[in-house]
């Protein structure tokens, strides 16, 4: 390699580590400033009941386990802050402990998620307070739920009632059952028919008047619908997604913040689910609802998001496209193979760039590179090559996009133009921060003694990093 090359690798490199390192620091400030993250993770696929062994599920305790490790991995819970109930540790005395233990060590400042995957079902209201009229209470099984037995089931009421004990100042809420009778995450209640959709166990929890002012709750479908488990996912329908939007980040992070929030997985599942349904051929609409005013994160700030491994269809678009950002950066290119004379745009760039959906469009003015047509020799108070670009998305590959390019640039001062197309690969490699790495050949003419005469090409390797500022709703 050339010392030039050599000297055009290393710049790139070094541009990228100093912004790498400045947005680092700033997410470690600003995550440092929040309160902490505490869990309750119940799972139960078989009951302790022999009444209830017709109606075992085969995933809500691997389930569970996969919500925990993603929420250590991803989220960065600590594990001493999960309590983690599965299969005969899923008691309703072991539920109500958990949530005892949390009242009295979660702060206002502190966030607490939630998640439960089990059997649903209901009961004939007793308080009272059942205001979509039905008379009805949903509940969900714990292990030690007695069919029959209403008083070792956990009803919607006592869930609202310990959310409600909680200081926290939000609490996030999965609930991967059913609240219907029928097929799925439900057991019969018997001589009850099968309930309506007008009721829900998101409904109860935030009709309770003491209720948490902070609580947000992701259900997995309507009350008179059925929440499948599928073999050819593994998992759950709802929890397949709730770990999808948290595993692949970027595709659920409608703003590009690098935050996730609970606002913006609730949406992501609901279209997922959507998508899935159309696909499949069933029903499944989950409910979403929040009392918060603030925005709940379930993931920080991550520095590197992984490729999407979901076979799964695309949520469908949303209203108002995806949200678009404006950007600064610096380009540093790699010559790979020229033609004389010499016509480059710039070895070192500095690029101002507005994306909106799609389609990216920026403006460049180059650092003066010594490589020149003509007689001039290019001197410090030389202006570089000025120009344009365009980049229109052809595929998303998960936290990055591949992109076609093509751009015109202008030099007055040594008396070229030209013309280059090519291909670019870039992502958020962290929140407001965009590399990339753009294979473009350029063209040109060069303004020598006899005209526009001369010809040249060049075959190049740009590499980018660019600050990012987004905007715009993204829903």
């Amino acid at each position: 390699m050339s010392p030039a090359k050599a000297h055009s690798w290393f710049f790139g490199i070094l541009v990228v580590a100093i912004l790498l390192c400045a947005v680092s620091s700033t997410a470690a400030e600003a995550q440092a400033s929040a309160g902490k993250t505490w869990a309750i993770v119940i799972g139960v696929s078989k009951y302790g009941d022999q009444s209830l062994s017709e109606w075992s599920l085969q995933y809500a305790e691997s389930d569970a386990q996969a919500v925990y490790d993603a929420l250590v991995d991803r989220c960065r819970v600590p594990r001493q802050s999960i309590y983690l109930l599965k299969g005969r540790r899923a008691t309703k005395a072991g539920i109500s402990s958990a949530f005892a233990s949390l009242s009295r060590a979660a702060k206002a400042n502190d966030t607490v998620f939630i998640y439960f995957s089990g059997h649903g079902s209901f009961i004939p209201d007793r308080e009272g307070d059942e205001v979509d009229g039905d008379r009805l209470d949903e509940v969900l099984l714990p292990y030690d739920a007695v069919l029959g037995d209403w008083s070792t089931y956990l009803v919607d009421d006592e869930l609202g009632w310990m959310v409600s004990g909680l200081s926290a100042g939000a609490v996030a809420i999965v609930i991967d059952s059913c609240h219907s009778g029928g097929q799925g995450k439900s057991v019969p209640t018997p001589g009850l028919l099968v309930k309506g959709t007008g009721d829900s166990m998101t409904k109860d929890i935030f009709t309770d008047p003491g209720g948490n002012k902070g609580c947000a709750l992701l259900a997995a479908c309507q009350s008179g619908e059925v929440a499948y488990e599928r073999k050819d996912l593994g998992h759950g329908v709802l929890t397949y997604f709730v770990l999808q939007a948290i595993e692949q980040q970027f595709a659920a992070d409608s703003d590009h913040n690098g935050i996730l929030t609970f606002d913006e997985l609730g949406a992501y599942v609901e279209s997922q689910v959507d998508a899935w349904c159309l696909k499949s051929g069933q029903f499944q609409t989950p409910s979403y609802e929040s009392k918060s005013s603030t925005p709940i994160i379930i993931v920080p700030i991550v520095v590197i998001l992984p490729l999407p491994r979901s076979p799964l269809p695309s949520p469908p678009s949303r209203v108002g496209g995806r949200p678009g950002s404006v950007g600064v950066g610096i380009t540093q290119s790699v010559v790979l193979w020229q033609t004389p004379p010499p016509m480059v745009s710039g070895v070192t760039q500095i690029h101002v760039g507005l994306s909106l959906d799609r389609t990216e469009f920026g403006v460049f003015t180059s650092l003066p590179s010594g490589n020149v047509s003509g007689s001039g020799e290019p001197t410090l108070f030389d202006i570089g090559a000025v120009g344009c670009e365009l980049g229109f998305m052809v595929q998303e590959l998960g936290a990055a996009a591949l992109y076609a390019v093509v751009s015109a640039a202008l030099d007055l001062a040594q008396d070229w133009a030209a013309l280059s197309g090519g291909a670019r690969i870039a992502g958020d490699l962290m929140p407001y921060l965009r590399v990339g790495a753009t294979l473009s050949l350029e063209v040109g003419l060069s303004n020598e003694v006899a005209g526009w005469t001369s010809a040249g090409a060049s075959l190049l390797l740009r590499f980018s990093a660019e600050a990012r500022l987004p905007f715009g709703a993204g829903q």
